[in-house]
C-alpha cells in the first residue's frame, strides 16, 4: 500500500481566489507584544504565539530571590540563574551597614542582620507611645517600658515624678507648666511668646501694652486709662509727659542713662551731673578734683576745651586756668576765700563751692558751636573744721551762697 503524504499548505483558494492565513492582529497579542509580520514580539518575560506565557511562571527563584521579566533578582549574597549559589564576602568586602567579615561570613553590627547586613531589624519593629527603634531596639519615653514600649509604667516608692510633681495613687501630678506623665514636660518648650513675652509656668507674661496667650495682641488705652507717669489717653493712645516714652508711658528715659552717679531730672529727660562730671550723660569727666586746707586745685582734661586754657575760669572769669606740667591737662586753682566761691558750714564741716566754666567742642550734629555749649559745671571741697582747715582761713572773707 502506497502511503500518502500530506502536506499543509499555507494558502487556501475561495472561489477561485487565493488568500494568505493572517496569524495575529495587533489586538491578538497579550502583555504589551507587538504584530510584527503577522508574528507576536512578546515583551521581556513572556513568551508563546500570543505572548499570553510569563516566564516567571515556570521559574522557581531559591534564596527569597524575586522573578522580574523572566529572570530572578538574586538578595545579596546569593547569584545564580535560581539564586541558588551563596557568596561570601571576601577582598572587596560587601558586608553592608559596618558589617565586618569574618571567614568569608559577616559578622553584622547592632540592629542589623542578613548574610550581608543588609536588612535593617528596625524595618519589621513597630516602637508604641511613641518610642524609637535603634539598633534593632525600641527607646521608650518616659513612663513606658516593654520589648515595644507597650507597657504603661507607674509613679511608687522611687518617685520618678520630675519638676517638683507629686506621685499621687500612682499617678504623677503636675507642678504648675508641666505635663506628660512623669511630667517631665516643660509646657514652655512649645510656647512662643509674641512682642517681648515671657513664657511662666506654662502661659505667657506680657510686657505692658499688649495681652493674648500669646501677647499678640496691643492694647490701646480707654475708660480704665492705663497710661502711666501723668500720659493721658488721646484718641485711644497715651501722649506721654516729659522724659517718659513707649505705648503706656511706662519707660523713663533717663532709666540707667545717666553716668558717673548723675541723677536724671524727669521732667525733660535729662542727666543732673555731680561734681567733676559734665555731658548729657555725665560722661565727660573732669580729672580731679584735690581739696587743700586753704585752696582747691582743678585738673580738666585738655580734650574736654575749646580754645585756650585761659578760656577755662572760676566763676569769676579773671581766675583762668593754665596749662599744666601733666600732658594734656589743665589746671585752675584758688583760695577758698577767692575767685567767687562760697561756703556752707554747719558744727563739724564747711563745705567750699565754686563753678568751672569752659566750652565743649564737637556739637551734636547740624548745630553750630554757640554759648549754649558753654558748660558749667560745679565743684566742691567738704573739709573738717577742726583738722583739715588752715587756721589762717578767714571765713568771713569767703562768699556765703
Amino acid at each position: 500500500m502506497i502511503p500518502y503524504l500530506y502536506i499543509i499548505l499555507s494558502c487556501f483558494t475561495i472561489s477561485g481566489i487565493a488568500r494568505r492565513i493572517v496569524l495575529c492582529e495587533p489586538s491578538d497579542c497579550h502583555n504589551e507584544g507587538t504584530c510584527v509580520g503577522d508574528k507576536c514580539v512578546c515583551a521581556e518575560g513572556f513568551r508563546g504565539s500570543f505572548c499570553e506565557i510569563d516566564k516567571c511562571d515556570e521559574i522557581n527563584c531559591r534564596n527569597d530571590g524575586i522573578c522580574a521579566q523572566g529572570s530572578c533578582i538574586c538578595l545579596p549574597g546569593f547569584a545564580g540563574n535560581r539564586c541558588q549559589r551563596k557568596l561570601t564576602c571576601g577582598s572587596s568586602d560587601p558586608c553592608h551597614n559596618e558589617g565586618a567579615c569574618v571567614d568569608e561570613n559577616c559578622v553584622c553590627a547592632e540592629g542589623f542582620r542578613g548574610n550581608f547586613c543588609q536588612i535593617d531589624k528596625c524595618d519589621k519593629i513597630e516602637c508604641l507611645n511613641d518610642g524609637t527603634c535603634a539598633q534593632g531596639s525600641c527607646t521608650c519615653p518616659e513612663g513606658f517600658a516593654g520589648n515595644r514600649c507597650q507597657r504603661k509604667l507607674t509613679c511608687g516608692s522611687s518617685d520618678p515624678c520630675h519638676n517638683e510633681g507629686a506621685c499621687v495613687d500612682e499617678k504623677c501630678v503636675c507642678a504648675e507648666g508641666f505635663r506628660g506623665n512623669f511630667c517631665q514636660i516643660d509646657k514652655c518648650d512649645k510656647i512662643d511668646c509674641l512682642n517681648d513675652g515671657t513664657c511662666e509656668q506654662g502661659s505667657c507674661t506680657c510686657p505692658e501694652g499688649f495681652a493674648g496667650n500669646r501677647c499678640q495682641r496691643k492694647l490701646t488705652c480707654g475708660s480704665s486709662d492705663p497710661c502711666h507717669n501723668e500720659g493721658t489717653c488721646v484718641d485711644e493712645n497715651c501722649v506721654c509727659a516729659e522724659g517718659f516714652r513707649g505705648n503706656f508711658c511706662q519707660i523713663d528715659k533717663c532709666n540707667n542713662r545717666c553716668r558717673n552717679g548723675g541723677t536724671c531730672e524727669q521732667a525733660q529727660g535729662s542727666c543732673t551731673c555731680p561734681a567733676g562730671f559734665a555731658g548729657r550723660r555725665c560722661q565727660d569727666k573732669l580729672t580731679s578734683v584735690e581739696c587743700g586746707s586753704s585752696s582747691m586745685t582743678v585738673n580738666i582734661d585738655q580734650g574736654l576745651v575749646i580754645g585756650k586754657a585761659s578760656d577755662v575760669h572760676f566763676r569769676d572769669q579773671s581766675c583762668s586756668g593754665e596749662y599744666s606740667s601733666i600732658p594734656n591737662e589743665i589746671t585752675l586753682t584758688t583760695d577758698y576765700s577767692q575767685c567767687g566761691t562760697s561756703f556752707e558750714e554747719d558744727e563739724t564741716t564747711i563745705t567750699f563751692t565754686n563753678v568751672i566754666t569752659y566750652a565743649k567742642p564737637n556739637p551734636e550734629d547740624g548745630t553750630d558751636i554757640t554759648r549754649e555749649y558753654q558748660l558749667q559745671v560745679k565743684v566742691e571741697c567738704c573739709l573738717n573744721k577742726e583738722e583739715d582747715v588752715d587756721g589762717t582761713f578767714k571765713f568771713q572773707q569767703a562768699r556765703a551762697p
